[in-house]
């Protein structure tokens, strides 16, 4: 599974889905992985947009997960990558 966090600063520069692409051949390449999984909250577009272009669909998956930030639990889906 992954998951990540990036100042507000560095937004909108490709900054996470490169990272995230580069997390993701590494864990094929290195470590013989065939699949990723992630959750992205329903409130945030951006994830969805850093995880689909790096190659990530949709499970049909829905949950709460708990964003230890705000201390609360908030809608997610459920997406993954396929090597």
């Amino acid at each position: 599974e992954i998951g990540y966090w990036l100042g507000r600063p560095y937004w909108g520069a490709g900054l996470m889905t490169e990272a995230v692409t580069a997390a993701l051949a590494w864990a094929a390449r290195d470590w013989g992985r065939t699949h990723v999984r992630a959750w992205r909250l329903d409130e945030n577009p951006a994830s969805d947009a850093v995880l689909v272009k790096a190659g990530f669909l949709y499970t049909g998956e829905r949950r709460q997960t708990f964003v230890l930030s705000r201390g609360e639990f908030l809608p997610s889906r459920g997406m993954i990558w396929l090597a």
